[in-house]
């Protein structure tokens, strides 16, 4: 137990100094690692949206679920498994873009965004905090766990379809560029070396499958269970990030004119709680889903097929936020999120 806490600890740290290195060796400003941010920019680069400022085939998305496979397999741990809620990890994986959207950034950038100095980070993470509290707060006063009842399943080809679509994106995207787009200016033509991105990748892939790190799921257990490895981890996270911009001078102390983010405290807020909530009923933030397709979760593809689709549908519609505050279909659309899965709580609570 003390070494799985530790390597916990370790895994939110080396995540942290990965991510503000990335960011200074080209990554936009506090977006060493997003999720979010890099399925729109992932999305781009297949062209199911247009916009010409955020497109770009991410590495880090596809090295990050192939570091997750490698050490799945080499610890034995690579399990094809299904439950019957995937209808929840597809709308889960695509409103936790959404409300990611609306904050500009998944909870680890929300965690990077204040290493780096970014106080309108506070109120994502109060959101945050809020939304897995909440969650929290449903599944210990009891709901039906019928459709999360995981199924192995011997020997199923499906359980690699993710894992073998990134690969083989990636591979054409090396021999034939230019089938896919990409951005010459805006936030998807900032990137880091090819190579730095793919190493760093690999590694947060591989420990963090190791460690089962999640920022929501960190935030639970605190919550829940008051551990105090999850809030030792993010702290870590932060922390370490932190002194590294301190050294590489990428420290930017302040709430106005931070690059990738608004002031629009409430809507942040909520789209942090929006996403936090979600990733407690579907078992994962983001990144997580990411680190459990490469170990043959299927929920977690389908999870990450509706962060797909999400990363197209809100550049596509305009739901999302810029400097000056989410837009009225961000709005909108983060309402009916909330709208969708209050619903589907009355559901698993009708059914308990």
């Amino acid at each position: 137990m003390i070494k799985q806490s530790v390597i916990f600890i370790i895994s939110a740290s080396i995540i942290g100094i990965f991510s503000s290195i990335l960011s200074y060796k080209g990554n936009p400003i506090n977006t060493g690692i997003c999720i979010s941010c890099f399925m729109e920019n992932y999305a781009g680069a297949l062209k199911l949206h247009n916009n010409v400022y955020m497109q770009y085939l991410r590495p880090e998305i596809t090295f990050i679920i192939i570091g997750s496979f490698i050490s799945s397999l080499l610890r034995k741990e690579f399990q094809p498994r299904i439950s019957q809620s995937i209808i929840y990890s597809f709308f889960g994986g695509f409103f936790m873009i959404v409300g990611s959207a609306i904050f500009i950034g998944c909870p680890i950038k929300m965690l990077l965004k204040l290493a780096g100095g970014d106080l309108n980070a506070l109120s994502g993470i109060a959101g945050l905090i809020s939304g897995v509290y909440l969650a929290a707060l449903l599944l210990r006063d009891g709901i039906d766990t019928t459709p999360f009842t995981i199924k192995k399943i011997k020997n199923s080809i499906t359980s690699y379809l993710v894992i073998v679509l990134v690969i083989v994106i990636f591979l054409t995207s090396m021999i034939y560029p230019k089938i896919f787009a990409e951005s010459k200016s805006g936030a998807g033509a900032e990137k880091a070396p090819l190579i730095l991105s793919i190493i760093f990748s690999l590694i947060i892939g591989y420990i963090s499958q190791i460690s089962r790190f999640c920022v929501t799921g960190a935030t639970r257990n605190s919550i829940i269970l008051k551990e105090k490895t999850g809030i030792i981890a993010l702290f870590s996270l932060t922390f370490f990030a932190f002194i590294t911009n301190i050294f590489l001078n990428r420290f930017n102390f302040g709430i106005y004119g931070q690059a990738g983010s608004h002031t629009q405290w409430l809507w942040s807020y909520l789209g942090m709680l929006l996403t936090g909530y979600i990733a407690v009923i579907i078992d994962g933030c983001p990144f997580r889903q990411l680190v459990k397709t490469g170990e043959g979760d299927l929920n977690a593809q389908i999870a990450f097929f509706g962060m797909l689709i999400a990363g197209a549908f809100v550049q596509n519609f305009n739901i999302l936020s810029d400097s000056a505050g989410p837009t009225i279909a961000g709005k909108i659309w983060l309402l009916i999120g909330f709208i969708i899965f209050s619903l589907i709580t009355l559901e698993l609570r009708r059914n308990r």
